[in-house]
């Protein structure tokens, strides 16, 4: 077996080596180290080989020996004591002598006969028949759902006392049984049973399924893990699964969307190599609320980890849970574990083929036209001449009927006179592919794993050569290793490069509205430039914007070795050191392919300038250490007292630096380097550090299973601040009882399968501010020294000596429960989280100069919500089913910052506001004391009730009902109110250029007579962060079929989208505004363009200002992900020795729900890469 696999193993190693040419000669060693490694220790002596017995008995039970050499040694028993006499009394004398020789005394006279497959001896019996009249014989392998052979499985007929067998190492039974309609009952501890039909004459193949219920599923938390129904705190878990591996999602924090209650993922952008912004429970400062994220206990980018490498994630909720992680964990904390080895080695791989289009249902005005027609009516209505005139808007007109006549220059007429839809002309169908083989395995001295990752993902705005794409490779190794029987030392690898693709994709978009449909795209090399000559010279071909040449390249890796010693009983230690680097080079350049041509004449407009172009580079790189020692111990007392304990400490370090310079005036278009420029732009460099130290412990205790208590400390020491305030105390406590265990709850057992209480309080902390935020900084700035100007040094930003921790407290209550025998089990918990001392840098006055100001501890936030999970999980014989939702309420407010918002008139008649004083923008809204973060201060529409009669008596109220001046009645009541002393924004008559027809006019709030002027704004009681998260999860499977879906929405929030109802000459706007806004015109109140129903006010520069008009509901549902998939039967596999093979086809972002008229209410009011639909087609194979 160890030849055959030697030369396996160097037949995957040359294979590897000659895919690989691509990789760095550096990683191509360093794979092959590791891949030597993982095949030197496989090929090493088993456990069995070396193990000695020493044993001295005398006429003892069969079984009493057997418990003895599994108390000496690791080695376990599996038999069945039907066939193997356990009462027999044996004597046995042997001093360091090998299993093999003590198993021959032990059974010596007997037809027991024994296999050991390294810590594992399997009993069986000679000619297990018992009665000779049976005939039937049946034979197969039990496997796991990996293919993995269940070693020591019974197999009993069923309804046929005492015939049985168990199965041997490789999974393998054989015995006769009662006849060719017998049935088998195969089961295995902490595996559901099945019952099948004997198939006779071919060997059968049963796949047993872990049982959930009864197995004590352990759950990754900080420093540690603990089972499942011990857990005090509020963590979620999440088992990645081949269904979670077929998704095509190129980033695991999309991938965490709708998962997990209490966890908001939004995705604000669908361009490659973007992930997902999480928030767990809310955003609870004003600095970086982003989780701690943890892969392998190392902190990591959780976006750099290949998904198929995860085995599970961890979301650390509550303050209980994360105060191990003191100064880190406010945020919330994810733990990701990567797969490691596990029984023989086994090969794997997973890819996938998609297809993607973008999700976007916004059209710009493409009928140049329709376009110019609009234009002349935005001008006419503010009192301005038309911009284009009727024969040039006939022409297009003509000229759209028949495309492919000519001009006069030979030129067709699409070409010519173009109707562009820029939208349709910047995104393109794309087609990702994804690869990922794999090898893991285990003997008994070592595990180990090594994975390849490659993803081309080009994305869908990729015109000519014009890269928005991603490229991406990455390697996971882990190698762990036992010296002894008491030391265990591993090390892991991960890695990526990436290839981000330096299209202008951002001044692609800021500059689609200020263009025109008049303009031809253009060809490679060519880009179009205004086909009229009434057109603004300022419109601008979109493509110019997106055309941008050079290269992105990152590169991360991490190297983390450790070792765990098992020092006594239950007493364990555990060291890690660990080292990153990342490099980012970016590389830009000028190209000749920014030529400008008329297309109406076929010729040049303007070349591409040399001395108009630029190159640009930019180098970062970063280092950190961190170094772990824990020290553990776990052990029980008087048989029902459990107790841990965990002391550690962990240190920190960080350093940065970057430079970027830009030149100008390219010496030729094919010398892209900066010597090759003449003027140089500008030049920066920077450098950056920090430095963290913490001690920590743990405290957990249980008493019986059902009592439960733990309580953490963490003591932090940052940098960031002054010596005096540098160290932060971070405690916790939980406690739990499992009601369902209690004696007076024996009358439920039929139907509730677990109910336990959860209760914690706990302090974390957050010290995601920049590195020197307590130190005052110089920069360098024009000063005057003896009265002449020159550069110099001075003060850029305040520093503050008396900067403290931000600190979080946070009480958490849970129950947990599960009824019929587990097969319906749910989480509820509310939570209420306070963060004090908000690290924020105010704005300052400018009487201060050019400075900024101090970082302070001046805001407070609370967060409070509730959280539901449901699960159902059953089957009907092969028919499998589970259906989960999830479902999180959060409610945000800012409880502290610079003051009350004061609003009133003063006694001396002056209207007191201190608006500007109390609240800054941020979070897409403002931040003040009162209020929930980012909530929105606008006006309000005034609303009428529309029934002024003309009769010139004042009534407030008989104004326009939805605030738009729509009939003469409505203009009638505005003239009233003007000639009583109204103003409306300011505005003192009725004029096309003031206020006119099809116009809003907002409330009067503060009862001023001015309808619509500043002090008029207030808060709307709405923000962009959604205030409920919910997820829906469905999977089914009948035999080689699986099947799942998945959904995700948020709700609770608005969007405030101002979409100008306007068309000025070079600048568009979108079809439904050109479609449904109002027209009225009192001189012809005949003409075909009135519309005084429409949803938009009239086209003009009057109704762009921020009301609760454009406020739109954001609620939306998405169907995230739908899946199918086919795995072959093994009998056809294990023909070509592949042990599976799983066909799949999976979609993403298939559907929206919303009312939100915009691009996508998850990416929100921006106009940006939108979020795409794809479809995938894969492959995984194991074998």
């Amino acid at each position: 077996m160890q030849n055959y696999f030697s030369i396996q193993f160097l037949w995957v190693v040359k294979s590897l080596w000659r895919v690989s040419n691509k990789i760095p000669l550096s990683m191509r060693l360093l794979i092959l180290f590791l891949v030597c490694s993982i095949g030197l220790g496989y090929a090493a002596d088993s456990y069995a080989q070396k193990a000695m017995i020493s044993i001295d008995v005398r006429n003892q039970r069969v079984e009493d020996v057997l418990k003895e050499i599994e108390k000496q040694s690791d080695f376990d028993f599996f038999f069945n004591n039907k066939h193997v006499d356990l009462n027999r009394r044996v004597s046995v004398s042997a001093d360091k002598i090998n299993i093999f020789s003590v198993l021959k005394e032990i059974f010596a006279g007997t037809d027991v006969k024994y296999s050991v497959l390294d810590k594992k001896i399997i009993l069986s019996v000679e000619g297990q028949s018992l009665q000779q009249d049976k005939k039937v014989i049946v034979s197969g392998t039990v496997l796991d759902m990996q293919g993995d052979p269940i070693i020591g499985a019974s197999v009993l007929e069923k309804d046929v006392q005492e015939n049985g067998t168990i199965t041997d190492m490789n999974g393998f039974f054989k015995f006769s049984v009662s006849s060719s309609k017998a049935r088998l009952q195969i089961s295995y501890l902490g595996y559901q049973m099945q019952i099948v039909r004997v198939s006779v004459g071919k060997q059968m193949a049963v796949v047993l399924e872990e049982d959930t219920k009864t197995l004590d599923e352990v759950v990754i938390v900080g420093y540690g893990a603990q089972k499942k129904v011990n857990l005090t705190g509020s963590v979620a878990y999440i088992k990645l699964d081949d269904q979670m591996n077929s998704r095509p999602v190129t980033s695991v924090s999309a991938a965490l969307n709708g998962l997990s209650a209490g966890v908001g993922v939004m995705q604000s952008s669908g361009q490659p190599g973007t992930g997902a912004t999480i928030r767990i429970r809310g955003t609870g400062t004003l600095n970086n609320s982003n989780p701690l994220v943890l892969v392998d206990g190392v902190e990591w980018d959780m976006d750099a980890v290949n998904p198929n490498d995860i085995e599970s994630i961890s979301i650390l909720k509550d303050a209980s849970s994360t105060a191990i992680y003191g100064s880190q964990g406010a945020n919330g904390v994810v733990l990701i574990t990567t797969k490691k080895g596990s029984g023989k080695p086994r090969f794997n791989y997973n890819g996938y083929v998609s297809v993607q289009k973008a999700i976007n249902k916004l059209k710009l005005v493409s009928d140049y036209a329709d376009y110019m027609e609009l234009v002349n009516e935005t001008a006419t209505n503010i009192g301005n001449v038309s911009i284009y005139s009727q024969p040039n808007i006939d022409l297009w007109r003509a000229a759209k009927q028949d495309p492919m006549g000519l001009n006069d220059y030979g030129v067709p007429n699409y070409i010519a006179y173009p109707n562009t839809e820029w939208f349709d002309v910047l995104f393109d169908t794309g087609l990702s592919q994804s690869h990922h083989i794999s090898m893991a395995g285990s003997s008994d001295k070592m595990n180990y794993s090594l994975a390849l990752g490659f993803l081309d993902n080009p994305g869908i705005m990729n015109h000519w050569g014009i890269n928005s794409g991603q490229k991406k490779v990455t390697i996971q190794s882990r190698v762990e290793g036992k010296v002894g029987n008491w030391l265990t030392i591993g090390a892991n690898v991960y890695g990526n490069k990436e290839n981000i693709g330096v299209a202008g994709v951002a001044g692609a978009f800021q500059y689609l509205t200020i263009s025109v449909p008049g303009i031809y795209p253009g060809e490679p090399g060519k880009y179009g430039v205004p086909a009229s000559a009434e057109e603004s010279t300022t419109a601008n071909n979109v493509l110019t914007y997106l055309d941008r040449r050079g290269k992105d390249e990152r590169l991360n890796a991490t190297l983390s070795g450790y070792f765990i010693a098992d020092v006594l009983k239950g007493l364990q230690v555990e060291g890690r050191y660990n080292y990153q680097i990342s490099r980012r080079d970016v590389h830009k350049w000028g190209s000749s392919s920014g030529v400008k041509w008329d297309y109406v004449k076929d010729e040049v407009r303007e070349e591409a300038s040399l001395n108009r172009a630029t190159i640009y580079n930019y180098a970062f790189k970063s280092k950190r250490a961190n170094i772990d020692l824990l020290i553990r111990y776990n052990t029980t007392l008087w048989k029902y007292h459990d107790l841990g304990l965990l002391a550690g400490y962990s240190g920190s370090l960080y350093d940065s630096d970057s430079f970027d310079a830009t030149k100008e005036g390219m010496s030729s278009w094919y010398l892209i380097y900066m010597n090759s420029a003449t003027k140089m732009n500008s030049i920066n460099g920077s450098a950056s550090n920090w430095r963290m130290q913490s001690y920590f412990g743990r405290f957990n205790y249980a008493y019986r299973g059902k009592y439960l208590f733990e309580a953490n400390v963490r003591y932090d020491g940052s940098s960031r601040f002054s010596p005096d305030s540098r160290w932060g105390a971070f405690p916790s406590f939980s406690l739990g009882w499992r009601v369902s265990e209690e004696y007076f709850m024996a009358g439920t057992k039929d139907y509730l399968s677990n109910l336990k209480l959860r209760l914690s309080y706990g302090k974390s902390g957050n010290n995601r501010t920049s590195d020197y935020a307590w130190q005052g900084t110089y920069g360098t700035a024009p000063v005057v020294i003896d009265g002449k100007q020159t550069m110099g040094l001075a003060v850029s930003k305040i520093g503050n000596n008396y900067l403290e921790w931000e600190s979080t407290k946070a009480l958490n209550v849970g129950l947990d429960f599960g009824l019929f025998d587990n097969r319906l089990t749910g989480e509820v918990e509310y939570y209420n989280k306070n963060t004090t001392g908000i690290l924020f840098t105010p704005s300052i006055y400018m009487t201060m100069g050019f400075k900024t100001a101090a970082t302070e501890n001046i805001a407070e936030v609370n967060n409070k919500g509730l959280e539901v999970s449901l699960k159902w999980n059953s089957h009907i014989r092969d028919f499998r089913y589970s259906l989960g939702g999830n479902f999180s309420y959060n409610k945000n407010r800012v409880e502290k910052y610079k003051g009350v918002l004061q609003k009133y008139w003063g006694e001396d008649g002056q209207y007191v506001n201190n608006f500007a004083e109390v609240s800054e923008i941020g979070f897409g809204g403002r931040i003040a004391e009162g209020h929930m973060l980012g909530e929105t201060y606008i006006y309000k529409v005034y609303h009428g009730n529309g029934n002024y009669d003309g009769s010139g008596i004042l009534d407030l109220n008989a104004g326009p009902k939805d605030g738009i001046i729509r009939t003469e009645q409505d203009m009638a009541w505005v003239k009233m109110m003007m000639e009583s002393g109204y103003k409306f924004a300011g505005n003192t008559q009725v004029a096309k250029n003031q206020l006119w027809y099809g116009d809003l006019i907002y409330q009067d709030t503060n009862g001023d007579g001015n309808y619509g002027d500043s002090n008029d704004q207030d808060f709307s009681g709405h923000s962009n962060m959604p205030k409920y998260y919910f997820g829906f999860n469905l999977s089914l499977s009948y035999k080689n079929f699986d099947f799942s879906a998945l959904l995700s929405g948020a709700a609770g929030f608005h969007l405030i989208w101002v979409t100008q109802p306007a068309f000025t000459t070079g600048y568009n706007s979108y079809q439904f505004i050109a479609d449904d806004h109002y027209f009225y015109d009192p001189a012809n109140p005949t003409n075909p363009k009135t519309n005084i129903t429409a949803t938009y006010p009239r086209l003009g520069n009057k109704n762009g200002t921020s009301s609760d008009f454009w406020e739109y509901n954001g609620n939306y549902l998405k169907l995230k992900n739908i899946q199918i998939g086919y795995t072959l039967p093994q009998h056809i596999t294990r023909k070509v020795k592949i042990e599976k093979v799983r066909l799949y086809a999976s979609a993403d972002n298939l559907k929206t729900w919303t009312k939100f008229p915009g691009m996508d209410p998850e990416i929100g009011t921006s106009i940006t890469y939108p979020l795409m639909k794809q479809c995938a087609f894969g492959l995984q194979l194991t074998f």
